[in-house]
């Protein structure tokens, strides 16, 4: 049975860290990219997830069905097959999203790429986007993975999140440190 987001992202977090602790050096980037491509499944064929749902279908018949996607993604790897297995066996396949995301950050952590979500109130052209991250990867002095969101909420400006911290130059956020100092005076 599903928990709620916090408890279903701190689940996923800890598969993640032990799938991490258990893949071979030489096996980290093949097993984020199947870890991925799983997860993309999940969220995006209702059969499949339907499937795996049903207290119907035997756990047998799912693991089948985990060995088929493990086939279709030329994933060769045991300890794919077995973490598939064990999430089955555990109810836990729906927490593939969270895991695919807990496992890529702790790949990146080991190869010191920094992540970051960066925020605009408008989608931006590529030659902008190229400008923003090219002036962060000096910043930041070595290898970004960025996330691109839209929030229009935001108005304008950017915000750019890297794991626990976040600076806010929103045109939303200079609005708020306003009316906050003007609130203390």
């Amino acid at each position: 049975m599903k928990s709620g987001k916090g408890s279903a992202l701190a689940l996923g977090r800890r598969y993640a860290r032990a799938l991490f602790d258990l893949t071979k050096p030489q096996e980290l980037e093949v097993l984020e990219k199947a870890l991925q491509a799983a997860a993309e499944i999940w969220s995006s064929d209702n059969d499949f997830r339907d499937f795996i749902q049903n207290p119907s279908i035997t756990l047998g018949s799912k693991q089948d069905l985990l060995q088929e996607l493990r086939k279709a993604l030329n994933i060769e790897l045991e300890t794919f097959e077995r973490f598939l297995a064990l999430l089955a066996q555990n109810g836990r396949i729906w927490l593939l999203p969270q895991i695919a995301k807990s496992y890529s950050a702790l790949v990146d952590e080991r190869k010191k790429v920094i992540c970051l979500e960066i925020i605009s109130a408008v989608s931006l052209p590529d030659s902008e986007k190229e400008s923003i991250v090219s002036s962060l990867k000096n910043e930041v002095g070595g290898m970004a993975r960025v996330e691109w969101q839209v929030e229009p909420e935001i108005i304008g400006g950017l915000v750019i999140k890297s794991g626990d911290k976040m600076v806010d130059r929103s045109v939303k956020g200079m609005l708020l440190e306003m009316r906050n100092s003007l609130y203390k005076s």
